[in-house]
């Protein structure tokens, strides 16, 4: 199936976000139709350590692309150009 880039612009979030609990996470998961699945480059993709993402990071996202189910965004600060290479 793979990703495909777009670029929809600006989003606003509120910061009054709880803790997830993983096994809630998982089961949500399991049981779910279709999903919207939200990776922040710098915070989640990447980390201080790297500076482009693992090949490790790089087969997660693709197998999470390839489930129908999913639908997948790769969010931040950067520009469509810098987050597509």
């Amino acid at each position: 199936m793979g990703c495909k880039i777009r670029d929809f612009g600006v989003a606003i979030y509120n910061s009054n976000l709880k803790k997830l609990i993983p096994k809630i996470i998982e089961n949500a998961y399991r049981r779910s139709g279709n999903r919207a699945i939200l990776l922040d480059y710098d915070d989640t993709i990447l980390t201080l350590i790297n500076i482009r993402p693992t090949e490790v990071i790089i087969s997660i996202v693709n197998k999470l692309c390839d489930d129908s189910k999913n639908t997948v965004f790769v969010i931040g600060g950067r520009s469509k150009e810098k987050l597509s290479q």
